[in-house]
């Protein structure tokens, strides 16, 4: 026998009713919420290392709090005519950082 239910639409309980308006979110996942580190958390009191060039992209490096290296692109087509250091404070690149975060292009490269 099957556990599942069947309900009138005036019958659905309202902690059902609640899930469904906003949305399925995934399971809840506490064991995995030091993973989330926040752009703020990344780049204070940190820097960037120039790691290589392909492509028209700088790639740079960041050591996390989470212990982890991370890889990121610098297009070389939104510097323009500014200037790219070996090193940089982080903050200088968080515009980078954050797009990398979105576009799945901020990578694990090893530990720091």
């Amino acid at each position: 026998m099957s556990d599942r239910k069947v309900y009138g639409i005036d019958d659905i309980p309202q902690d059902i009713v609640d899930e469904i308006e906003k949305g399925y979110q995934g399971r809840s996942t506490p064991e995995l919420d030091h993973l989330m580190m926040s752009i703020k958390d990344i780049v204070k009191d940190n820097v960037v290392k120039f790691e290589f060039y392909r492509q028209q992209h700088m790639y740079y490096e960041i050591c996390c709090p989470d212990g982890q290296k991370y890889t990121f692109p610098v297009p070389l087509e939104d510097v323009m005519d500014a200037s790219l250091f070996a090193q940089e404070k982080a903050i200088t690149y968080m515009r980078y950082i954050r797009k990398a975060m979105d576009a799945g292009t901020f990578v694990v490269s090893g530990c720091c």
